[in-house]
């Protein structure tokens, strides 16, 4: 067996954990919210779409939605009412660019806002796909205003292209981990750190095979550990399997993790991960002849307690013959 596919096989039962002593189940919420339809609270403003980036700032009482060419500030506690917002669109150049590389210019051409990350100075770090041409800046929060910085960096290897391809992020001490296609096709997959010393995957099968990107989780393995262990940081994915047979394009659900104090190699995996593992998640699903394929997780920690008991919930949904 290659060795990124050695880690092992993961075994989601939530029956189980239903069954446990310790069970999250009864634990009370540090914030809920009636569930009545006359309770329903919802943002729309006229001629904005795809609200499809969420960021939580308790430390505000704000709801960040990143949306279609804007972000905005929300109320957390009724997200009905907008605080701020700030727009966020691409010029006619940009556009027309754009629709030169064959692409629609009134659906795809535009800045769809894909990242959202707080930072350790409470600013933002707020991407978009700016018409195919993914771009990175700051954003931050004062005096009930939303303000970008304008600064216009780079985003490519943090945010995709294409604003329908899924990706997968997370910010961790101040350095962005992502999940997504670092070229204008979307056919190069990558994990990368963009940091002081970045580093990503290679461009092999064998460590990505036409991945559909799910969601990202940062683990504080360093913490009452005597071994030295490093923080991990784990990657949630389905793709396409190249333990199967060529000829049926099976897609399995896959967790991999990298190590937080990774620096690359020094002779071989130069500017590469040197400590990525996968492992494949199976879901058993009763006379299911195809493993089903995972869609979402949440991780929950109680804060009270080591981080070896935090427990990560999973969403799969079925697969048909291709």
């Amino acid at each position: 067996m290659h060795l990124l596919l050695s880690l092992g096989v993961f075994w989601l039962l939530p029956l189980a954990l239903a069954l446990e002593e310790d069970s999250p189940l009864g634990c009370v919420p540090r914030k809920t919210v009636p569930h009545h339809k006359v309770n329903a609270r919802v943002f729309h403003e006229k001629g904005v779409f795809n609200y499809s980036t969420m960021l939580l700032r308790e430390d505000l009482a704000l709801l960040m939605l990143g949306a279609r060419e804007a972000v905005y500030a929300l109320d957390l506690n009724d997200i009905s009412k907008k605080l701020a917002s700030v727009k966020w669109g691409v010029t006619q150049q940009q556009k027309a660019e754009c629709e030169n590389k064959g692409k629609d210019p009134e659906r795809e051409c535009k800045n769809y806002i894909r990242t959202l990350h707080k930072m350790e100075d409470n600013r933002m770090y707020v991407c978009g796909t700016n018409a195919f041409d993914p771009e990175c800046d700051y954003m931050s929060y004062a005096d009930g205003k939303l303000t970008l910085e304008n600064k216009g960096e780079d985003g490519k290897g943090k945010c995709p292209f294409d604003p329908f391809q899924r990706y997968a992020s997370i910010m961790v001490d101040n350095d962005l981990y992502s999940a997504t296609s670092i070229n204008f096709l979307g056919s190069e997959p990558i994990l990368t750190r963009s940091s002081p010393v970045s580093i990503r995957t290679e461009f092999k099968t064998s460590w990505l095979n036409e991945p559909s990107f799910v969601s990202m989780a940062q683990m504080p393995e360093s913490e009452e550990n005597e071994e030295g262990d490093d923080d991990k940081v784990y990657l949630f994915f389905s793709e396409r399997a190249v333990e199967s047979d060529c000829l049926n394009k099976l897609v399995v659900s896959r967790v991999a993790r990298v190590c937080k104090g990774d620096l690359g190699g020094q002779r071989t995996l130069q500017k590469k991960w040197t400590s990525f593992l996968k492992a494949r998640i199976d879901c058993p699903v009763l006379e299911s002849q195809l493993p089903y394929v995972i869609q979402d997780t949440y991780l929950w920690c109680d804060p009270q307690r080591p981080w070896k008991n935090c427990l990560f919930y999973a969403i799969f949904t079925p697969q048909s013959y291709v």
